[in-house]
């Protein structure tokens, strides 16, 4: 399948080292502060807050109570299909850091370096979503995005991965940004992001019907239990 995909690569978020700090959990001594500046301003200088999207527009078509198709390909999914009821598009998408963060990222030899570096791609990562999403506003003319993320939910669990990266082209996503999935529908890099938005007057994520109260990359809060 080729797909006429879209490569966004403004998608760089650098509000400076001093709110990238404070969004760093555990970051609350003096020391740890100091430790924390002198990675990011690395980073920085080093030209690797630099993330970087795909994502192909696709029509939609509701077959079934729990079935949707997206262009060519049918997606399982109870809630997607809820979600992209009553739409004629939507778009899926994989963003990523890119090999050379991950590189840098596990290259720390201090083990508090290396957890810094890890918090700060999520945050990294997550930004970039959100600056994601609001290309896909400006661009396609929507009032709000929503997203759903396979593996995020049991409703759309990450066996999803295989569907969406035929839908944008397993060999056009690592050609363009570099990333694949590995025999467990991981991808890597490991700092990546994929999905399917859509219009939505109110922006949904997974964390609104995801349990794990406790998680440190939670964006939104429980809100209950959707159906499957």
């Amino acid at each position: 399948m080729t797909v006429q995909g879209r490569l966004v690569n403004d998608l760089r978020w650098d509000p400076g080292t001093d709110f990238l700090i404070e969004a760093l959990p555990d970051v609350r001594t003096p020391a740890l502060q100091r430790q924390a500046r002198q990675l990011i301003d690395q980073a920085r200088g080093e030209g690797l807050v630099d993330p970087r999207a795909f994502y192909g527009e696709f029509a939609v078509q509701r077959t079934g109570d729990s079935t949707v198709r997206l262009g060519q390909v049918t997606f399982d999914s109870g809630l997607l299909a809820g979600q992209l009821d009553g739409l004629s598009r939507a778009y899926g998408y994989v963003i990523t850091l890119g090999e050379e963060f991950m590189t840098w990222m596990t290259g720390r030899e201090d083990l508090l370096e290396r957890y810094f570096a890890d918090e700060l791609a999520n945050v990294i990562l997550g930004k970039a979503q959100e600056a994601f999403f609001d290309h896909l506003a400006r661009t396609h003319g929507l009032d709000g995005v929503g997203s759903l993320n396979p593996g995020s939910l049991p409703q759309w669990p990450l066996e999803a991965q295989r569907e969406l990266f035929t839908l944008l082209d397993a060999g056009v996503v690592k050609r363009v940004l570099g990333v694949e999935l590995n025999d467990s529908l991981l991808m890597q890099p490991v700092k990546s992001l994929s999905g399917v938005a859509y219009a939505s007057a109110e922006r949904f994520c997974c964390c609104r019907l995801c349990e794990r109260r406790d998680c440190s990359g939670r964006r939104e809060p429980f809100g209950g239990k959707a159906d499957s």
